[in-house]
């Protein structure tokens, strides 16, 4: 399959070594040829670059280009999955189940979108881009109105996605900008509002979106044949966060699980989270048809005030909601423990492994119905089984244990680092300084394992250095708050990850 992302430029970058990563240079009839695929062949709008900005670059690959997908980023922005650039065959695999890769929305600070708009640019614009929608594409209206009160969008004029419906998007989005840019004048603005086809793009991609919303029946029967059912016992609505379950509303998701339910193909619905206790309290206040909530509860991060297992825990059962366990180990941490907190567990039974306490936590407490253990090999699933056959809750001593545990993890002697990122400004060699030392503190408290190597691979790839990159400039120090001793950490990172 042939398969491409294009990286928009109108610079000189690093590069990528990723053969499936290509360059393209936008406004090339505007300035100097940088060496890269240029924008200005075929048929090609290059030098309107100044008012479409990176939209110069979509169309050019729309008209000119062949692919089965294609994708597009920006020097400066591209898509990560787990701070990692995409694969060809992450990008393959995830477009057999959408239709549409997409950059996570963001939130405007204003009351919407429109309000955002303009107290950013030309109130005008939107309204003349609203005007030439209901005229050209009315049954688009509905979906721009909905994009207009929303808080959401995705920034960046970056997609994925076959390059059928690539063409289909181009063909309507330049459509559209084309006619507005007959109604507009904008000779007298700044070179930073004559942007504005690129800054209206980012809106009307929302708008696309909503109108030619992933088909929830099709995905939904797909499902069911896969995995041989004429039901789901269990549904969830994935990753809600505050953000997500606006958008989630917005693109009747909710109506859908709640329509599935009573046709009978769902028993019972729900979704997994990930954000504050107070999030969880609004989306449950609007959804009180939600049935049970997914959410990562270990003991480790109990009184966390960035996961919040404690607090959300006690908001779902405050709704009455059961409650599914994810991370119950912390992705394994909990099972891996060394020093003091090790010599803790260790005393109670000798036989016991340390992630059937964080296990047995979770499934102790009350409303819980499913924990989520994760296991790698057979022995973690003989181990799993063992205890949880005959489920016994932790016991006082068991409790007071793990208490202890959590105090020794606390004492170890991890960066006192807040990742103000102060330091990371202005260093030569780019090393990401409050990242490597929070990896460094997990292997403090948990050991050096093969994931904490890699995630320390991930943290130094591309331009990014690695902590014995340091040329002890000492420009680091002179920014940290903490009045940390960088230069003399770094080394310990170094030594721990040589």
């Amino acid at each position: 399959m042939d398969t491409q992302m294009w990286v928009i430029t109108h610079k000189n970058y690093p590069g990528i070594s990723d053969d499936l990563y290509r360059t393209l240079h936008v406004g090339r009839a505007l300035s100097q040829d940088l060496g890269y695929t240029g924008d200005d062949t075929g048929d090609n709008i290059s030098l309107k670059n100044r008012n479409y900005c990176e939209l110069t670059g979509l169309y050019w690959l729309w008209k000119n280009n062949q692919c089965d997908i294609i994708g597009v980023c920006h020097y400066r922005r591209f898509f990560l999955e787990k701070g990692r650039m995409l694969t060809k065959e992450y990008i393959e695999k995830t477009l057999n189940d959408y239709d549409i890769i997409v950059p996570t929305c963001g939130m405007v600070k204003e009351e919407n979108v429109r309000k955002q708009y303009a107290a950013n640019h030309y109130e005008e614009d939107f309204d003349i881009c609203r005007d030439v929608i209901s005229e050209k594409y009315p049954e688009y209206v509905e979906a721009f109105d909905i994009m207009a009160e929303s808080k959401l969008l995705n920034f960046c004029n970056m997609i994925i996605t076959r390059k059928n419906i690539f063409d289909d998007y181009c063909k309507w989005l330049f459509d559209v900008l084309f006619e507005v840019e007959k109604r507009v004048d904008i000779s007298d603005r700044d070179d930073y509002q004559k942007r504005i086809f690129g800054f209206l793009s980012e809106r009307l991609i929302k708008v696309w979106l909503i109108k030619n919303e992933e088909d929830y029946e099709r995905i939904f029967q797909t499902q069911l044949e896969r995995c041989g059912v004429e039901y789901f016992d269990f549904y969830l609505l994935h990753a809600m966060n505050r953000e997500r379950a606006k958008e989630t509303e917005e693109m009747g998701g909710f109506d859908f699980v709640r329509r599935m339910k009573a046709e009978g193909k769902i028993r019972h619905i729900g979704f997994s989270f990930h954000d504050s206790a107070e999030a969880l309290n609004e989306i449950l206040s609007r959804h009180p048809e939600m049935e049970f909530v997914q959410l990562q509860i270990n003991y480790y991060d109990w009184e966390s005030e960035s996961v919040q297992s404690r607090k959300c825990y006690e908001t779902a059962v405050r709704y009455g909601k059961a409650v599914i366990v994810m991370e119950p180990v912390k992705g394994g941490t909990l099972a891996n423990l060394v020093k003091e907190p090790a010599e803790v567990l260790r005393k109670l039974d000798e036989k016991a492994s340390f992630a059937s306490y964080a296990v047995r936590f979770a499934a102790s407490l009350e409303g819980v119905v499913m924990v989520l253990s994760g296991m790698s090999d057979w022995a973690q699933l003989q181990d799993n089984t063992s205890y949880m056959r005959e489920f016994k809750p932790l016991n006082p001593e068991e409790k007071q244990a793990i208490e202890k545990v959590v105090e020794e993890l606390a004492k170890l002697p991890t960066i006192p680092c807040t990742k103000c990122r102060y330091c990371v400004e202005g260093c030569p060699k780019k090393i990401q300084i409050p990242d490597l030392f929070e990896t460094y503190n997990t292997t403090v408290q948990f050991g050096v394992t093969d994931n904490y190597k890699r995630r320390y691979k991930e943290q130094t790839a591309e331009e990014h250095g690695k902590a014995d990159d340091c040329i002890r400039c000492g420009k680091c120090e002179g920014q940290c708050p903490q009045h940390l001793q960088i230069r003399k950490l770094l080394e310990n990172v170094a030594q721990t990850f040589a």
